[in-house]
């Protein structure tokens, strides 16, 4: 959890603290023990060990991918709201496919096609003159459409 601060620069009441603030305390007593970690925690304890280890290492900018999508939808919330009121001034960005991330951002970021791209198109690799098959074009969507949602809490940055 202390990674990648050394493991002797946190100490051992801010580890057991931030996985207690998780839901996880039973890891607590646990500090000390090696294992294969990712043999013996679900996907979840796993998501929810990076939550602790963000509380511990406190970055100044978080990007999420798929974060909690082994936690049920309560346990998501939770960590969330907990990011949000342990480092009210990291900025952060989710990308998910679930829609309960939305309403845990305060923005979206929406990407759209420049003018100048020409639409959608599909060709065969028989249609390009090396054989070779061109590049797929497909339409812009905004990232909320595709499950992502964005926030930034610092002040006066979008």
């Amino acid at each position: 959890m202390s990674y990648p601060t050394p493991a002797s620069g946190v100490d051992d009441a801010t580890l057991r603290e931030a996985l207690e603030a998780v839901g996880l305390p039973v890891l607590a007593g646990r500090l000390d023990e090696d294992a294969h970690w990712a043999l013996q925690l679900s996907p979840g304890e796993q998501q929810r060990i990076a939550f602790a280890r963000v509380l511990v290492q406190k970055p100044e900018w978080l990007f999420l991918d798929e974060a909690t999508s082994a936690v049920d939808e309560a346990t998501e919330a939770r960590l969330y709201h907990l990011v949000r009121e342990r480092l009210p001034g990291t900025a952060l960005l989710s990308v998910g496919h679930r829609g309960t991330l939305r309403p845990l951002h305060g923005r979206e970021l929406v990407v759209r096609p420049s003018r100048a791209d020409p639409p959608p198109s599909w060709r065969s690799p028989a249609d390009s003159p090396s054989g070779a098959a061109d590049r797929i074009r497909r339409p812009a969507r905004t990232l909320s459409e595709a499950g992502v949602a964005t926030t930034s809490r610092r002040r006066g940055r979008a």
